[in-house]
Parts: structure tokens; C-alpha cells; sequence
């Protein structure tokens, strides 16, 4: 009967309960526990707590037990399943050899559909990291580098929600450096969402704050970013690919650790296709000029020749932009509408870069270059006085507004264009200097300012905040009016007159997502984001792997040898 077997368990937990520190000459109590795991429901919810108390008692059974607590984990009925996972950290609680061992297996229980189950997995994981931790993330990343697709992607996205919670002391230099290593293993193959998981995760690191650290990860994402590519400008996978690179690098970048690589590329890859990029994908243009505004700062002075080399393309770049004047420059501006269309977005950005390199070579505009100089002079003054009236107009508009009006989509927008065309002006004012000095220093309006005030605009408009807004160009009309529609990206800041037609909604690359988090893996490199081999010889993701499975039954999980 039922509450025989019932009564018979108990006896056996009593005498090995009992036992102290005879409790090995009772084995034969705790082999008829292992054995109960094939009877009743309650026999084998008892069976768990059972086996993982005496467990660390008989490690001539060790094998079995954990063969017996696993395939608890594997019954029909959930209790029981949910029982016996809660259970396993308690293995290693005593013997911590066997933390990578259970890690493993919760790694891969990881996919479990049910919720309640799911949470008692997350948690046991989080118990098992206080008990080894190095043991814990070897076998979640052997699970990312080996382990089936499902199985990499839940296990990706546990690190990317749990990993901060660990206790920051188990994180010593050691752990940090072996954390480093195998997420470089990881990221020579990844999806895009993995690399943002992934980075985001590494940047965390207190070895990620050292100058050392800053120059691993910017080797990381150099080597994604593909540098050694030739540019396709039908390519938008690549372009969005590398963009990502960079925002993620930009907090890296310094004097110690320069931008040049990235800054070459554009110059020399990017900007001669760049009539090119907008055909693919909208408003992509003005991405590339403020992902290199945001760089531009950190590139090496040593590199002479290239500076020049990148100055000449963003010079050539920048006449496109800045209108000629009229042969009359004598007549007043009599309103906004005698300067032509004029993105001020993208001024601002062009105009900050050449900025920056006239600060490496200021001898650009050397005597062979004098008409030139005098031509880009008289395009300035014709720019900074057409700059200056929207500046007036802005600052008379934005200080009529109350607090809470400022925070509006359309008049964020205005708060943006008042802070671009100031940005601007200064600049312009430093080639008009004898000799010109380039000493100004300006925020981007586009970069983010925790400023919600007048004197420090809020800076630039959020995917989401724009969703209301047109257009992503701000016409300003002689009444002040802020016309816009719809849209998904950054306002363009641009006068009034002649403004283009507002193009196709920019389709940006999307990591796959589903069941399978990065779709077909056999061969990535095809549709997928991966880098280089980052100094390592190791070969990711083949075939040849050694299963482990029970020879009783097919599991969901498969137990690995460590």
C-alpha cells in the first residue's frame, strides 16, 4: 500500500537523520531512498528533499543521486518537476564541484513554458552563482557557446536580466577577466540583440572602467564593426551594423584610446557614397555625420596625412550644405525666406567636424588655398546672418512658453533648433578670427543634457518623442509655427524654403525574434552580426559535441561531464 511505502521512507530519513556521524554506515536506508524516485507522487516530492540532505553523505553515489533528482525533474506531474529543481543548488551547497554540473542543467531548463517552474529555475541559477561562481558562468556559457539555439537565447537574456544582481564581491578581477574572455569567445558570432546584450553586460565590469578595459572593448567592437570591409552603400545592414558599433564605442573613445579607425572608414569609405546612403534608408546620412561628430574629438593627431585626407572630403561636403549667397550681399536680410532651404542638422554636424580637424591641421586653408577660403568666408556670413534672424525669432517664441509647454514634441523640437543654430553660430565666428582659432567648444545639440531650462535645451528628440512630429525637418516660418507629422527619427532642423519631400520611412535591420532568438546559426555570418576572431583561435559552434543524455530516456536537457 501506499502509506506503507510512505512509512517506510520516513524510517529511512529517521535513521539517516538520526545516524550524526554514523550516518555512512547506513547506506542502505539511502539507496532505498534513491530507489523511491520510481514510486507515488508524494513518494517522489519527498524523494527530492531527501536525496539533496544526505546527498554530500555517500559520494560513492553521487551519480546516481543526481540521476535520480534528475529525472524528478522530468516527470509528468509540475509539483514534482518543481520540487525537484528547487532542490538541485542544494547538491552543491556541501560539494561545490558540482555547481557547473547543475548550472548546466538549469541552464538548459531554461526554456520551460511554465511560468512557476521558470521563476524556481531563474532562482536556482542565482543560488548556485553564491556557491562557485566561476563553476556557475562556465556552464552558462558553455550552454551560449554549445547548447541548442532556444537554450543560447534564454540563457543570453538570464545574464542580461540577472547578472547585475549578483553579489558585486563574487565579482573579483579574476571572475571579471573570465567573464571578459568568454564573452569574447561569444561575440565572435552573434545577432545584433546579443551584441547590445552582451556589451551592455561587459561595460558593467569594474575592469570595463580601467583605460585596459576600455581598449579590450574597443578591440570587441572594432571587430564587429568589420573595418576592413569595402563600404556597399546598398548594404543597410552593414551601415546599421557599424553605427551601433560606434554609439556603443563612444563611451570608450579618448585621447588614450582614439576614434581614428572609425573616423578614416567614414571619411574615406563612407563620405565619397554618401549622395548614396539616403536612397537606402532615410535620414541615414545625418546618422553617419553624428556618429562621427560624436567621434571626431578622440582621433590621433600623429596621423597627418589622413587628417588632411578626411578635412578635403568633409570640406567638399559641407560647400553642399552652407548656401552660396546671392551676388547682392549688400541687401539686409529682409525675413528668413531670402536663405535657401538649409538643414541645419546637418550643418551643424558637418560644420563641427571641420571644426575639429582644423584643430589637428590648421593649415588647411594654407596659401594654395586662399580663394577657397574666401569663398567658404563669404558662405559663412551669408549663413550666420540668416542663422542669427532664426535665433532671434527662436529665443522670442521659446521664452513665451511655460514650463510645461517646453515639454511638447513641437516645441522640444524648437528648443533643438535653437540650441543647433547657436551651436552654429559660435562656431562660424572662429573662422572669421585673425588668424582663425579654432578654441570654441560646443555641446551637440543632439546629445543628450539632463537640462530641461531654456539656457540648456534638452537635446536631441527620441525615437519615441517624435512619434507625433512630421517630418523630420522643422520649417521655421516668419509666424513662428512649428509644422510637423509623424515620424520615427531625429528632427532635422531646416529653413524654410524649398524643404524636400519627406521620403520613406527608414526600415531599420531587426534581429530576428520568435522561438528562435537568432534564427539559422549553421553559418550567421550570411544575415547575422559577427566580428572577426578577436585574437582567438577558438571555432564557434561545432558540430562535433558529446551528448550526455540518459540511457533511460530522452530528456529535455542533456547532463554534460565537466
Amino acid at each position: 500500500m501506499a502509506s506503507d511505502k510512505l512509512a517506510e521512507l520516513y524510517e529511512h530519513y529517521n535513521k539517516l537523520d538520526s545516524a550524526k556521524e554514523n550516518i555512512t554506515q547506513h547506506e542502505s536506508s539511502y539507496l532505498a531512498i534513491l530507489a523511491s524516485v520510481r514510486g507515488s507522487s508524494h513518494e517522489k516530492q519527498l524523494c527530492s528533499q531527501f536525496i539533496s540532505k544526505f546527498f554530500a553523505h555517500f559520494p560513492a553515489h553521487f551519480d546516481t543521486a543526481i540521476d535520480a533528482l534528475l529525472d524528478l525533474c522530468e516527470d509528468d506531474d509540475a509539483n514534482i518537476r518543481r520540487r525537484a529543481i528547487k532542490e538541485l543548488p542544494s547538491l552543491c551547497r556541501e560539494r561545490k564541484e558540482f555547481v557547473t554540473k547543475i548550472a548546466d542543467v538549469l541552464a538548459q531548463l531554461l526554456i520551460s513554458e511554465d511560468q512557476i517552474e521558470l521563476n524556481i529555475v531563474n532562482q536556482a541559477l542565482s543560488t548556485l552563482a553564491n556557491y562557485d561562481i566561476k563553476g556557475f558562468f562556465l556552464a552558462l556559457y558553455g550552454q551560449i557557446l554549445e547548447g541548442e539555439e532556444e537554450t543560447r537565447d534564454k540563457v543570453i537574456k538570464f545574464l542580461r536580466d540577472r547578472f547585475r544582481l549578483i553579489n558585486s564581491s563574487l565579482l573579483t578581477k579574476e571572475i571579471e577577466e573570465f567573464v571578459l574572455e568568454e564573452s569574447k569567445k561569444v561575440l565572435v558570432d552573434v545577432t545584433k540583440e546579443e551584441f547590445v546584450i552582451l556589451m551592455n553586460l561587459l561595460s558593467g565590469l569594474k575592469i570595463s572602467k580601467t583605460l585596459a578595459g576600455h581598449n579590450v572593448l574597443l578591440t570587441i567592437i572594432r571587430e564587429q564593426a568589420e573595418l576592413n570591409t569595402e563600404f556597399n552603400p546598398n548594404d543597410a545592414d552593414f551601415l546599421d551594423k557599424l553605427l551601433m558599433c560606434i554609439r556603443h564605442g563612444v563611451p570608450y573613445f579618448s585621447q588614450f584610446s582614439p576614434s581614428s579607425e572609425f573616423v578614416i572608414y567614414i571619411c574615406t569609405k563612407i563620405l565619397p557614397n554618401y549622395s548614396l546612403l539616403e536612397s537606402q534608408q532615410t535620414y541615414i546620412d545625418l546618422e553617419v555625420l553624428q556618429s562621427l561628430a560624436e567621434i571626431i574629438p578622440f582621433i590621433s593627431p600623429t596621423e597627418g596625412k589622413i587628417v588632411e585626407q578626411c578635412q578635403e572630403e568633409i570640406f567638399n561636403l559641407l560647400l553642399k550644405f552652407v548656401p552660396k549667397p546671392p551676388e547682392d550681399l549688400e541687401t539686409e536680410l529682409a525675413d528668413n525666406s531670402d536663405l535657401p532651404s538649409t538643414q541645419f542638422s546637418h550643418v551643424e554636424c558637418l560644420l563641427y567636424i571641420f571644426h575639429q580637424l582644423c584643430k589637428f591641421n590648421p593649415n588647411y586653408f594654407s596659401d594654395a588655398n586662399v580663394d577657397t577660403f574666401k569663398d567658404l568666408k563669404l558662405r559663412l556670413q551669408y549663413l550666420a546672418r540668416g542663422v542669427q534672424s532664426y535665433i532671434n525669432k527662436l529665443k522670442k517664441v521659446i521664452s513665451a512658453l511655460k514650463a510645461e509647454e517646453l515639454k511638447t514634441p513641437e516645441n522640444k523640437i524648437k528648443v533643438v533648433a535653437l540650441k543647433a543654430t547657436t551651436n552654429i553660430n559660435s562656431l562660424v565666428k572662429d573662422f572669421f578670427k585673425i588668424p582663425p582659432a579654432y578654441k570654441t567648444t560646443i555641446q551637440l545639440s543632439f546629445k543628450q543634457s539632463k537640462s530641461t531650462t531654456i539656457s540648456q535645451p534638452l537635446t536631441p528628440i527620441t525615437t519615441r518623442t517624435v512619434d507625433v512630429i512630421t517630418p523630420e525637418t522643422v520649417k521655421l516660418s516668419g509666424d513662428d509655427q512649428s509644422k510637423s507629422e509623424p515620424t520615427k527619427k531625429r528632427a532635422l532642423i531646416t529653413a524654410p524654403e524649398g524643404a524636400p519631400e519627406p521620403k520613406r520611412e527608414r526600415k531599420f535591420y531587426t534581429p530576428p525574434s520568435g522561438k528562435f532568438s537568432g534564427g539559422y546559426r549553421g553559418n550567421r555570418r550570411g544575415g547575422s552580426f559577427g566580428g572577426g576572431s578577436l585574437g582567438s583561435s577558438y571555432s564557434y559552434r561545432g558540430n562535433g559535441r558529446t551528448r550526455f543524455s540518459s540511457a533511460r530516456r530522452g530528456r529535455r536537457f542533456n547532463v554534460r561531464r565537466f
